[in-house]
């Protein structure tokens, strides 16, 4: 991810990073399978903020996708900016994202508020059968071609077991 080191006193971390105008968005973590408890179902979410100044992040939607030792075992759309698909772009005057504007539909994943103030949204989720040997890799990237995005405010991926 291109972006910039953001220190923020709300958070728990050290630091996160801020998207500063990119084109691509690609968001990519791993976890060793065998590290995880057997038999447990998990869900990989992103966490993140959006800057005051976010835009870019509402259309087209994210594709996510879980891999566990190489087989896809899930795949989701998600819109990381809800709140922008209702406002205007200050450049042309007309809503965002423009005339290529994606139909929201039930089966498109919207991020939650967390406790700590926090946004967290579901990658997807996976068993860790009996100790599959391999990684559980996880991704969000942009779904269709290249927009511009700025404003995204990642502290990173969060894998835990799903109740």
């Amino acid at each position: 991810m291109c972006g910039r080191r953001k220190e923020d006193e709300e958070v728990i971390f050290n630091a996160c990073v801020e998207l500063d105008r990119v084109c691509l968005l690609e968001i990519c973590g791993k976890i060793d399978n065998k590290i995880l408890t057997p038999h447990t179902t998990y869900a990989a979410y992103l966490i993140f903020k959006l800057a005051p100044n976010a835009w870019g992040l509402s259309n087209p939607f994210q594709r996510t996708e879980i891999i566990l030792a190489g087989d896809s075992v899930s795949q989701h759309c998600v819109c990381l900016n809800i709140r922008e698909r209702e406002q205007f772009n200050p450049w042309w005057d007309r809503p965002l994202p423009g005339g290529d504007t994606e139909e929201m539909s039930d089966d498109v994943i919207l991020p939650k508020v967390r406790g700590d103030g926090w946004l967290e949204v579901e990658l997807g989720e996976f068993n860790s059968g009996d100790g599959i040997d391999g990684d559980v890799s996880m991704s969000l990237t942009e779904n269709k071609g290249s927009h511009w995005k700025n404003g995204l405010i990642l502290i990173g991926i969060e894998v835990r077991p799903k109740h």
